[in-house]
């Protein structure tokens, strides 16, 4: 006899992972927050490196996304930071806009960045990566 099935519940927050998001610019927050979120994760923000330092302070997210060109600290900054630390947040670094953003995001991978992103962005690449970087958690 086959047992009836439990409902499907919403987890609580503690559950879901949490994703830290690094960019100065709003728009791209705000819809980094909506587009992840929609994924089932919980998010927080922060506008720079300094600020995003102070975040994982407060609580440690199983993953970071941060933009690489910011006033006060930079996505780059912000990685050898954590690295200096030894932090094993997996950080992903995105970058848009500036001419040199090739060689930046190599930069990122050697200084260890768990992935990078050119914007515009692939959403579902990400997410998968995303996915991919907060298994353990589950």
């Amino acid at each position: 006899m086959k047992s009836p099935s439990r409902p499907e519940t919403e987890p609580c927050h503690e559950e879901r992972p949490l994703v830290l998001i690094v960019d100065d610019d709003l728009d791209v927050r705000e819809s980094l927050v909506a587009l992840i979120e929609a994924f089932g994760f919980r998010t927080r923000t922060a506008s720079n490196g300094r600020q995003g330092l102070e975040a994982v302070k407060v609580e440690a997210p199983e993953a970071i996304i941060t933009d690489l060109n910011m006033p006060e600290m930079d996505g780059l900054a912000l990685l050898s930071t954590l690295r200096a630390a030894r932090s094993p947040i997996p950080v992903i670094v995105i970058s848009g806009g500036i001419s040199d953003g090739d060689d930046f995001l190599r930069a990122a991978k050697d200084l260890g960045a768990a992935a990078t992103f050119r914007k515009p962005l692939q959403v579902l690449d990400m997410i998968d990566t995303i996915t991919g970087l907060t298994a353990h958690h589950a």
